[in-house]
């Protein structure tokens, strides 16, 4: 009878070292999947936060590429405007300088001639001096 005692014993025994290896397994199992879970929500976490940071970063960049793109084109217009101003000042300052020219040879042309007339009436003096 004590071998059949001692045989309960052994197979209750083993039953629980089965049980207690079988309960060890699944326990750790269950924080294995709960460490897996808590890691993949973290890294969730971290993710949309960055996504928020690059998302905002973005946006001011853009704001700030925006605001230099108008300075830079207020900036150019106002430089085709003075160039503009320069561009027919310079004309006028051609046009005053053909002008100039124009009225110089006339001049020129005008004394030369005036120059021919006045020899010929002192010729014609002279000649009525005689």
């Amino acid at each position: 009878m004590q071998s059949e005692t001692a045989r309960r014993r052994e197979k209750k025994s083993a039953l629980k070292q089965l049980i207690g290896v079988l309960a060890l397994f699944i326990v750790g199992t269950i924080l294995f999947y709960a460490g897996y879970v808590y890691i993949n929500f973290k890294m969730d976490e971290i993710w949309q936060a960055s996504e928020r940071t690059t998302a905002a970063a973005l946006v001011e960049i853009q704001e700030t590429n925006s605001l230099n793109t108008e300075i830079l084109q207020e900036t150019l217009n106002a430089i085709l405007a003075e160039m503009g101003e320069i561009k027919s000042t310079l004309q006028e300052a051609g046009q005053t300088l053909d002008f100039s020219t124009v009225v110089q040879q006339n001049l020129s042309w005008r004394l030369a001639e005036l120059q021919q007339q006045l020899n010929e009436l002192q010729q014609a003096i002279d000649l009525l001096k005689d």
